[in-house]
């Protein structure tokens, strides 16, 4: 007798049970996955309009990225091409020689130094030691300035030669010229 009670409240507890697991997915369920469902179609109805958005932005943005373009090709016209950085700087210090000459300035020295990234740029700076008169050294960098590659003169230092002569000077000047970092990334 008591193993007909025991299992009938067996037989009770797993109809309740049953009868509870098909009550959640018969009602309870449905609403949850609705849910879900809800929230991703507001997901993607989002990406739908940020999407028309750029689509409606699309001749702003060209214009500006045509604008991009043109001033790259006007910047990579003004830099050294993508020779190793101490190929470049030889070649700085044989313009800077020429620049020099037709000046009429003595170059004492010249030493090349340590190349600096710099963002997007590889500087590849060069020292050179001049002596020759204050006309001649402003002429010289303003001939610097108007080279059709891009110099900067970085560092400059003038000491007077003979106090009692102020005539020539002597001038350390450090000249950079500039190679984009991402083709060199590129050969290596």
């Amino acid at each position: 007798m008591t193993f007909n009670k025991i299992d009938k409240r067996i037989w009770i507890i797993l109809g309740i049970l049953l009868g509870g697991v098909a009550l959640y997915f018969a009602l309870i369920h449905p609403f949850v996955l609705n849910r879900d469902v809800m929230a991703e179609l507001e997901r993607e109805e989002q990406k739908y309009d940020q999407y028309l958005k750029l689509i409606s932005q699309g001749p702003a943005k060209e214009a500006i990225l045509q604008g991009l373009v043109r001033k790259k090709k006007i910047y990579k016209d003004r830099l050294f091409v993508a020779d190793k950085p101490p190929v470049v700087a030889a070649r700085l210090q044989n313009i800077l020689k020429e620049m020099a000459s037709d000046e009429g300035i003595d170059i004492i020295s010249e030493k090349q130094l340590d190349t600096d990234e710099r963002g997007l740029f590889i500087e590849v700076p060069v020292e050179i030691t001049l002596k020759c008169s204050m006309t001649k050294l402003t002429n010289l960098i303003y001939a610097i300035e108007d080279y059709e590659k891009y110099l900067d003169v970085s560092k400059i230092s003038i000491r007077v030669v003979n106090i009692r002569k102020p005539i020539d000077v002597r001038a350390d000047l450090t000249v950079s010229g500039f190679i984009v970092a991402a083709e060199m990334a590129k050969e290596s």
